[in-house]
């Protein structure tokens, strides 16, 4: 037998997040994609750009964060980057996380 997983609304899920991401100290939060549009589907997830100073590898940092949000029950897609990365990344126009600080929301 599954365990029903009941979805919470966005605006909620956005807060949670934000709270939970506080003792993290992050450098930043944006929200990008369809919720940052102002144009989701049933089918949209929260797409996050996490800017993080840490010394872990991208994947430890991806699993660090993927585990202190696994109970906020909404989907979400999560990018977690390093300024440094983010630095590397500047000129490159099509790169996800420049789209996602010039066209998404700081949430954080």
């Amino acid at each position: 037998m599954t365990e029903k997983i009941n979805l919470i609304d966005h605006n909620e899920a956005l807060r949670q997040i934000q709270k939970k991401l506080m003792p993290l100290k992050p450098k930043a939060v944006y929200l990008f994609g369809s919720y940052a549009c102002g144009k989701p589907s049933k089918n949209s997830d929260l797409d996050l750009l996490i800017i993080l100073n840490s010394l872990k590898n991208r994947r430890e940092r991806q699993i660090q964060v993927r585990r202190l949000l696994r109970n906020i029950h909404f989907p979400k897609d999560i990018l977690v980057r390093t300024p440094q990365e983010m630095l590397s990344l500047k000129n490159d126009q099509y790169a996800i996380e420049n789209i996602a600080i010039h066209k998404g929301k700081k949430i954080l």
